[in-house]
C-alpha cells in the first residue's frame, strides 16, 4: 500500500523499484517515518547526512548499494583476505562511521542530535582500537579490556584495573582517535564537495537512490585513489 501511494503521488501508473525501496524504509521505521522527512532545512540536513556517508564510503572503496533519507546507507560487506586489520584500516572504518557528522559540520556549519547513533558507534570503534586491539602509540600495545569494550567509559572494565593516570591517557587516546577520523572524513568530503551537494539535492527530491542512477553518480569517485 505504501509503495502504491508513493507511485500515485509522483504520477506513475505502475510501481518502480524506488517506490518499493522507499516504502520498505517507511514501514521499517514505523508510521511516524512518513513525517520524518520534512521540507526545508531539516530535509537538507538529512540529505547531506546520507550523502556524506555514501560519498565517504565510496572514497574509501566501500561498495554502496543504496542511499536513503530515512534509513542508514546500504554498505555492502568489505571483503578482507584475513581477519587481521591494521590501524589504518580501522581508522578508515571509523571515518566512514563518523562521516555523516563530518558532512553536516562541513556543509551546514554544525552537527545535530540526529548524529547520536553515529557517534555512539564511532566511540565504540575508537575504544576498541585503543583498548581492545592496543593500536594506539600513546597507550601502547596492551589489551586493557575484554572482548566488549563498551564497559570502559563510566562502567567496569572486564579485564585489568587501570590507574587514574592510565585511564586518563586512554580517554585522551580515544578522543584523539575520533578527532583523527573526523579530520580524515572532513578532508575527503571537502575534496568531493560538489558530489556531496549533487547527491544531497537528488535525495531531497527522491528520498532514496539505488541501482544504475546511484552507480553512475559514484562511479567516477570510486575509481579515484583514496587519500589517507
Amino acid at each position: 500500500n505504501e509503495a502504491a501511494l508513493l507511485a500515485v503521488r509522483h504520477g506513475r501508473a505502475s510501481l518502480t523499484a524506488a517506490d518499493l525501496s522507499l516504502a520498505l524504509d517507511r514501514v521499517s521505521h514505523g508510521s511516524g517515518a512518513r513525517h520524518l522527512v520534512v521540507s526545508g532545512p531539516a530535509r537538507r540536513r538529512l540529505a547531506l547526512r546520507a550523502a556524506g556517508h555514501a560519498v565517504m564510503a565510496t572514497a574509501l572503496h566501500r561498495e554502496v548499494s543504496r542511499v536513503s533519507l530515512l534509513g542508514r546507507t546500504g554498505l555492502l560487506p568489505v571483503e578482507h583476505e584475513a581477519s587481521v586489520r591494521t590501524r589504518a584500516e580501522l581508522l578508515e572504518d571509523l571515518a566512514v562511521t563518523i562521516a555523516p557528522t563530518a558532512s553536516k559540520r562541513r556543509f551546514l556549519g554544525s552537527a545535530s542530535t540526529a548524529g547520536e547513533t553515529d557517534l555512539e558507534d564511532a566511540s565504540r570503534q575508537a575504544r576498541d582500537l585503543v583498548l581492545r586491539f592496543g593500536l594506539d602509540d600513546a597507550v601502547g600495545p596492551a589489551r586493557l579490556v575484554g572482548p566488549h569494550s563498551e564497559e570502559f567509559l563510566g562502567g567496569e572494565l572486564t579485564s585489568l584495573p587501570l590507574s587514574d593516570r592510565l585511564r586518563a591517557r586512554t580517554e585522551d587516546a580515544v578522543t584523539a582517535t575520533l578527532a583523527e577520523a573526523l579530520d580524515l572524513a572532513d578532508r575527503l568530503l571537502a575534496e568531493r564537495a560538489a558530489l556531496v551537494e549533487d547527491l544531497a539535492t537528488r535525495l531531497e527530491a527522491s528520498e532514496s537512490l539505488e541501482g544504475a542512477e546511484l552507480e553512475l553518480l559514484l562511479t567516477v569517485d570510486r575509481e579515484a585513489p583514496a587519500a589517507t
